[in-house]
């Protein structure tokens, strides 16, 4: 999760409402410190009073929350004290992923910070009590992975298939203070498994600093008309960072750091919201 490093900068709602953003200025962070915040409490204040919905077949249908994180966590390197992924499903496939955790500013303000992405390719909206905050034109895009092993009958070796796929996935970040590169790591099991009976099956990974989500990998096979399997990938930024991902020494994904503007932007498949605490 680095965006740690803010630039001095008053956050102007994009949208009609007065609750999404920051009101005053967000200071510069020039060493983050754990704030003492829960993950309980980071859910009560963040992701309990916020919905998800998407939009199919011309009505807006309510995604569901998995009952528990997927994972809790911190970040030793940038002292967080707490850290936790969740998930929204749509007919039990991935349609939104979100990550909250608390910064603390050099000033000693507290921010609990709500990131948020799209997963699904269907048109989503996030809201809470002060209405719509979130309306991304923009979704997770999926690509046909070359050189794929061809998946076994089996559904429990091709669990251990996909797990082999994802290590061949490397990434770096590069760290704002520092501009130096640090190496990122596929975390052992998939967070989050679906399939559905066309046969279309998948898993989340997360890429991660320690345990810290950096960036999500999707893996997904679907049947073609010959039946045999077509796996397809797509890369989540959970980070305003610079990220480079390769497989097999090949450049596959490179996005850019994003400025303040950027990723509190409600109408991107990424986005950020802090609140002081």
């Amino acid at each position: 999760m680095s965006r740690r490093f803010l630039t001095l900068v008053l956050l102007i709602p994009l949208v009609s409402r007065t609750t999404t953003y920051a009101e005053e200025p967000i200071e510069a962070i020039s060493e983050v410190r754990g704030a003492g915040v829960t993950v309980d409490e980071l859910r009560q204040k963040l992701i309990e009073p916020r919905t998800f919905s998407a939009h199919v077949d011309g009505h807006w249908v309510a995604t569901t929350r998995q009952d528990e994180p997927l994972q809790s966590w911190n970040n030793p390197t940038r002292l967080n004290t707490a850290g936790a992924t969740y998930l929204w499903t749509h007919d039990g496939r991935p349609a939104v992923i979100s990550c909250v955790f608390d910064i603390k500013t050099s000033g000693n303000k507290i921010l609990l910070t709500h990131e948020i992405h799209a997963l699904l390719d269907l048109p989503l909206r996030g809201e809470d009590s002060g209405g719509e905050f979130w309306h991304p034109n923009q979704t997770l895009t999926l690509t046909r992975l070359t050189e794929a092993p061809e998946l076994n009958d089996d559904a429990r070796k091709r669990i251990t298939q996909y797990k082999q796929i994802a290590r061949q996935f490397t990434a770096k970040l590069l760290r704002f203070q520092t501009q130096e590169n640090y190496q990122l790591r596929v975390l052992p099991q998939p967070l989050y498994s679906w399939s559905n009976q066309t046969g279309v099956e998948g898993h989340l990974f997360c890429i991660a600093e320690g345990t810290d989500p950096e960036v999500i990998l999707l893996l997904e096979s679907r049947p073609d008309e010959s039946n045999n399997r077509q796996i397809f990938y797509g890369l989540a930024r959970m980070t305003i960072g610079r990220v480079r991902v390769q497989r097999h020494g090949t450049d596959l994904w490179d996005v850019p750091e994003l400025d303040p503007r950027q990723y509190s932007d409600p109408n991107r498949a990424y986005t950020t919201i802090q609140v002081p605490r």
